[in-house]
């Protein structure tokens, strides 16, 4: 017998801030059933949520420590994300025009396929 069990919003349950790769290895299901307990076990599947699956690449043209460089970042999506698109990238301990020790930067999606 197949069961589907729906947890609404309300229950207030919120997912990773990191996101969550598809098929996570951290996510489990047990249930306390009064005909029999069911131990903890994964799901044989589970969608990505704002997460790259490990696929991201970063690249700088210049890599020399304390110079300025072009970099080039790509990744493969499970959502579409058109050539134009604005995405934003957080890089944590780097300087943008040497004010701060990280920078955000806006950038537009150069090519999408």
């Amino acid at each position: 017998r197949l069961v589907n069990v729906a947890v609404p919003e309300s229950v207030g349950i919120r997912l990773p801030i990191q996101g969550m790769p598809q098929d996570w290895y951290l996510l489990s299901l047990a249930t306390n059933a009064s005909s029999g307990p069911v131990i903890p076990v994964r799901p044989r599947t589970s969608c990505p949520v704002g997460s790259l699956n490990g696929t991201e690449a970063l690249t700088f043209l210049h890599p020399v420590a304390g110079e300025v460089s072009a970099l080039s970042f790509s990744f493969k999506s499970v959502w579409d994300i058109e050539a134009g698109a604005k995405l934003r990238i957080y890089l944590v301990g780097m300087l943008l025009s040497g004010v701060s020790s990280s920078a955000t930067v806006m950038v537009g999606v150069e090519h999408a396929t």
